[in-house]
This record gives C-alpha cells, structure tokens and sequence, in this order.
C-alpha cells in the first residue's frame, strides 16, 4: 500500500471518470478497460486500509486474495493497452505471442 486511504480514495474517484470519458469518447476498447483495472486495484487498496492488520477478517482475507489476483492477470492488461499503442502490422504479429507469454505468466 503506497498511498493512505484518502489518495486511494481519490485515484479511483478519479479512475472512474477517466474510464467512463475513453469509454464515451470511443477510444479503443483495451484504455478504458486497462484504466478500470488499475482503478479496480486501488479500490483493492482502499479496501486494504479498513481492514489492515486483521489476517483473521474474512474480508481482509478476500482482498488479499482479490489483490493476488490481480496482480497475476496484470500482464494481460497493460500488453492489451500497449498493443493499442503500436501500429495494427506489429500489433497483429505480436498479439499471440504477447497473451501466450501473458498466459504463462499468470500459470507460474
């Protein structure tokens, strides 16, 4: 947890928005996508903060397990937003052999 519960709280008030205006403006699927994960992982973080320091909390243990999670299938979002950044010949070519890695990844 980098931040405190208030900057958490503003980076995904803000995430919010930013996925809903790249959502409204058409820009290609994966930002709005890949911004609704990172906003997702630090609401993951501000949920962190209300239970901090109780490993028996139910809910203390699903965030830690949500934020595993997240953190494993990371890859396959920031390489989607990525791809978009590059021409549609590299981005064609390189997409089966980036989501494979991004799969082997996530598995180990």
């Amino acid at each position: 947890m980098c931040w405190g519960p208030g900057v958490s709280a503003t980076i995904v008030g803000v995430g919010v928005v930013a996925t809903v205006v790249t959502a409204r403006r058409g820009d290609p699927i994966a930002f709005p996508v890949a911004i609704a994960w990172f906003t997702f992982m630090e609401a993951l973080q501000f949920a962190g903060y209300m239970v901090i320091n109780q490993c028996d909390n139910p809910i203390n243990q699903a965030v830690t397990l949500l934020s595993i999670l997240h953190i494993v299938f990371q890859p396959f979002f920031i390489n989607a937003f990525s791809l978009q950044l590059v021409p549609e010949d590299i981005r064609r070519r390189a997409r089966v052999p980036v989501y494979t890695l991004c799969g082997l990844s996530s598995a180990i």
